[in-house]
């Protein structure tokens, strides 16, 4: 459905204090409580269920002596092994370190040495912005959940500080203020400047307990489908919280109260089990003594409220906070989308797409029956293990002085009586499963490769014998080959690029054409394997162009052109091919410069010489073209025979260049 007919502009947007917010509040209110009644069997099974898997947390059955032997909450690592594992090998395969995953694509003609400029900054940005670890976490809580969120937005920070006093004074020249100077002399330290100290995108996965989406939003066929995220800020931070204007970001926030971090995590107590695992606790920089404020933040595509059929909100956001009146939460902020590309900032992706659902189907849950069944065996292993070592005793009726003492564990002492006629046959040992220990293992060890079968990292884990890597291959085939292999895998690097990886960073570039703002911005950069730094002019940044993301097939596709490419020059270099040298160096030179060009090097262009300067190289074609000018010229002339004969140009002498006047250096 399109939704083109809704593109106008919403600029009629009652005050969020007025009464005509009291429906449309309770209709949003309405919506967070379906959607998360939908999800409810996810938020309160699944997912904590998953979460305790992928930490280790198990529940054995009861058994006699079990308790005595293995008392720990923590059980078999497979899953953890596996989820670790699978997310190195996925970010590898889509962000490999040699950043050869982004690519620039230029809508006009360009210099290659400019263009690798302006993707070498934008590189430096999301290293700045931890891009890369942040979406491992986000990787991470895809394959624990079967669904995850990733967000950002840019900020830019100022802390104020003093100076000299000559650049205080050209500041507040500057700014068009001429202080007296013997005023000046004596105050001048008064004055405080704005110095940004941040200036770019902050990248972090949300918690899924504080995200919500329309259980029906198809996540295939669009990607703008009704969202609801929670976030958390103290009374300052909404007070004080500004717009791109200046003006106050949040109204209405007479007599709202925060809660304490008791109160928040009492609502959902399951997100405690893996919050700081991941490091999504939204939390994280609370202390008992601050009191916070849930926010809510609702957007959808084009809103309309039953209350009011008249009117639509396109592209509009919607912030809510929770507070202790009637109706338990208040409207705080309503604004048009702020973004000049039209994105909201939030990307969902998932493992596996549910057909019947939003959500999506994470690695460890098709997992969990195979842990739990290890770990049950892996239990009962050690009870096999330890009583074929130290067998349990059979006692005679009547040898104990007190049954109630009787102690049958491993390494325990039970006293007993030497009655008459009883002989020192009164205790007996219990013959130990020998066998029975042995195909235990054999069975666990089945169950652990299962699980990481099961979740395609047996392969990464375990270098697959299947595939073969020769000496003849170049690092980034082989890194490669060690993250492919899974269809499951395959399609999600795919979606992951789709959906979220290539917008963010296209987000992020234009959002830096918009907010960097110096004459010159300068950036660190990799040239020749050392730190160096760059420079671009905000005048060649501020040019629309495609972000293009490489990812899995971007590296296939690099080691097919470079391997294609060397296969050229071999073939025009060898054999008869260098009697024609002369001729095929345009070609040659054309092959080269795209195969260093592919191998990272970088300014290029101060290399590459004029078409004509090639031609006039080429003796040959010089040959001919003297020949074709006299050809034309001989038509003026008179026709003389040895005029009208070529000059024999091979045996010609060069011509000696003009003396130069300078004098030789001594």
């Amino acid at each position: 459905m399109s939704y083109e007919g809704y593109g106008f502009i919403q600029n009629n947007i009652p005050d969020v204090k007025s009464d005509y917010w009291k429906k449309p509040v309770e209709e949003l209110r309405q919506t967070l409580e379906y959607y998360n009644e939908a999800s409810s069997e996810l938020r309160q099974s699944i997912w904590p269920e998953c979460a305790r898997a992928y930490m280790c947390r198990r529940d054995l059955p009861v058994a006699e002596a079990m308790e005595f032997l293995d008392r720990s909450d923590l059980g078999e690592t497979d899953i953890w092994d596996g989820i670790n594992f699978l997310t190195d090998a996925i970010m590898n395969a889509q962000m490999p370190r040699d950043q050869s995953y982004l690519e620039l694509l230029a809508y006009d003609a360009e210099e290659q040495g400019d263009l690798n400029d302006v993707r070498d900054l934008l590189m430096s940005i999301f290293r700045r912005a931890d891009v890369r670890g942040q979406y491992a976490r986000h990787v991470k809580q895809t394959l624990i959940y079967g669904t995850s969120v990733i967000w950002w937005q840019w900020q830019k920070m100022f802390r104020y500080r003093g100076f000299d006093q000559a650049e205080t004074y050209r500041r507040l020249a500057e700014q068009g203020v001429t202080p007296d100077p013997v005023e000046f002399e004596k105050n001048y330290k008064k004055y405080k400047f704005p110095v940004p100290v941040f200036n770019g995108p902050v990248v972090r996965p949300v918690d899924m307990y504080d995200f919500w989406m329309d259980p029906a939003a198809d996540l295939v066929g669009g990607n703008d489908y009704p969202v609801i995220v929670r976030y958390y800020l103290t009374m300052d931070d909404l007070e004080n919280a500004i717009d791109n204007e200046g003006k106050p970001k949040y109204q209405n926030l007479e007599g709202l109260e925060g809660r304490t971090l008791e109160d928040v995590y009492a609502k959902d107590p399951e997100r405690l089990d893996i919050v700081q695992e991941l490091g999504l606790n939204p939390l994280a920089n609370g202390n008992q003594g601050v009191k916070l404020v849930p926010v809510y933040m609702f957007h959808q595509p084009v809103r309309k409220f039953s209350s009011d059929k008249s009117n639509k909100f396109v592209d509009t956001f919607f912030y809510l906070a929770e507070c202790n009146d009637r109706e338990g939460m208040r409207l705080i902020r309503v604004e048009e989308n702020p973004n000049q590309s039209g994105t909201r900032g939030l990307y969902v992706d998932t493992y596996v797409d549910w057909v019947t659902g939003a959500y999506g189907i994470g690695a460890v849950e098709k997992s969990i029956n195979a842990w739990q069944y290890k770990n049950v065996i892996a239990a009962l292993g050690l009870n096999a293990s330890v009583a074929s070592i130290f067998p349990a005793y059979s006692v005679v009726a009547g040898a104990v002085p007190d049954d109630s003492q009787l102690k049958l564990a491993p390494g325990s002492v039970t006293v007993v009586n030497n009655k008459p006629g009883i002989g020192l046959n009164y205790i007996a040992p219990i013959p130990g499963p020998g066998s029975g220990v042995q195909l235990g293992q054999a069975v666990e060890q089945w169950q652990g490769q299962k699980i990481l079968g099961q979740m395609q990292a047996y392969g990464a884990l375990l270098q697959d014998p299947t595939k073969s890597v020769k000496t003849a291959k170049t690092a980034t085939q082989i890194n490669t080959e060690s993250t492919s292999g899974s269809v499951v895998r395959d399609n999600y690097l795919e979606k992951m690029v789709i959906r979220s990886l290539e917008p963010l960073m296209q987000d992020i570039y234009d959002a830096a054409r918009e907010w960097l703002d110096d004459p010159t911005i300068t950036f660190e950069r990799t040239l020749d394997g050392r730190a160096a730094m760059g420079a671009v002019d905000r005048e060649h940044l501020n040019k629309d162009r495609k972000v293009v993301v490489t990812g899995y097939h971007g590296l296939v596709n690099k080691a097919k052109e470079i391997e294609e490419l060397q296969q050229a020059l071999q073939v025009l270099t060898t054999g008869n091919a260098l009697e024609n040298l002369p001729q095929l160096k345009p070609v040659l030179q054309e092959l080269i410069f795209k195969l260093l060009g592919r191998l990272g090097v970088k300014n290029l262009d101060q290399f590459k010489q004029d078409p004509v300067q090639l031609l006039m190289q080429d003796q040959n074609i010089m040959n001919q073209l003297r020949q074709n000018l006299i050809a034309e010229m001989s038509g003026a002339l008179p026709q003389d025979p040895a005029a009208m004969q070529a000059p024999d140009l091979a045996g010609e002498q060069p011509i000696e260049p003009p003396a130069s006047n300078i004098p030789p250096a001594a």
